[in-house]
């Protein structure tokens, strides 16, 4: 399931992305700090007594970390996406789970390379999934006008 969100992401954007294996990092709060020292993006599960922004309704956080080199150039040096436990186990043996699943993936993703929350319901990125399981139009244009800024 996070392969395939991240096949889509990269489809969409033109970034590559490379898997780094498993890690025993639980530091989903800190991602970054001040260092310039760019890390892996850390995809993982959690409870929200481990991560209180998973409380309520929160099915994912996704989120990116950058350092400021100048006042007009930021470099993205890490993300994270936590995903909550127990609602990735109660929609796991529902009809039509693992889209929904590798939709929420996708959506915390999209918020690491950098799109917020907007306001189309009928799109991924919007606040509350309503059921859609692929990037809609808007996500992609966003999608690709991130890919197509210069790296550094």
């Amino acid at each position: 399931m996070i392969g395939q969100a991240v096949t889509e992401l990269a489809r969409a954007t033109g970034f590559e992305f490379e898997y780094d294996g498993t890690t025993e990092d639980r530091d989903f709060e800190h991602r970054g700090g001040l260092s310039v020292r760019s890390t892996p993006v850390l995809i993982g599960w959690a409870t929200p007594e481990e991560v209180p922004g998973l409380a309520g309704d929160i099915a994912g956080l996704g989120g990116s970390a950058y350092v400021e080199r100048t006042p007009d150039h930021r470099t993205y040096v890490t993300g994270m996406v936590v995903l909550d436990t127990e609602v990735f186990a109660r929609l796991s043996s529902q009809p039509g789970g693992f889209e929904a699943l590798r939709a929420i993936v996708m959506h915390e993703l999209g918020h690491v390379v950098g799109l917020a929350h907007v306001g189309d319901p009928s799109v991924l990125m919007y606040a509350d999934n309503l059921g859609r399981t692929s990037f809609g139009p808007g996500d992609l244009e966003g999608l690709a006008r991130l890919g197509a800024v210069d790296c550094l």
